[in-house]
């Protein structure tokens, strides 16, 4: 569902796909491909959606894309840390994006240090939520 608000000369655009509907590959293209054409997205929350690595390197691409998307759930989508590779590849990439939810994906000690130094050259970002992702800190 996308729900347009408008005030003034300003219009953004918020699309919530959470909560379990397992999307299918041509479901996620799909979403790909609007979200790198749709220029007033500004919050996509694609939580509990079981997308997996597979999904994350299908749709993190396209927020390269997109001008206009400040804020990125991907919370409960991997079992693995194998998508924290395309979560690193789009935080590079990014110079929009504010806030992304990593929380309850698998991040790993690997996933860390790629999350890590793409945060290096990422200016944007001032929101990370990694809560419950299975991150061994060392004190």
């Amino acid at each position: 569902m996308c729900v347009r608000i408008h005030a003034g000369t300003c219009c953004s655009c918020v699309l919530g796909l959470c909560c379990s509907l397992a999307l299918a590959t041509q479901g996620v293209e799909a979403l790909a491909e609007m979200v790198a054409t749709n220029t007033t997205l500004t919050r996509l929350n694609v939580a509990k959606n079981s997308l997996r690595a597979h999904g994350f390197e299908l749709l993190l691409p396209a927020i390269r894309y997109n001008i206009g998307l400040r804020s990125l759930s991907l919370a409960m989508n991997c079992k693995s840390t194998d998508g924290m590779l395309f979560v690193s590849r789009a935080l590079k990439s990014t110079r929009t994006l504010r806030k992304i939810d990593l929380r309850s994906n698998p991040l790993g000690d690997l996933g860390a240090q790629m999350v890590a130094s793409a945060l290096r050259s990422n200016r944007s970002l001032t929101h990370l939520n990694i809560r419950n992702t299975s991150l061994d800190l060392k004190v």
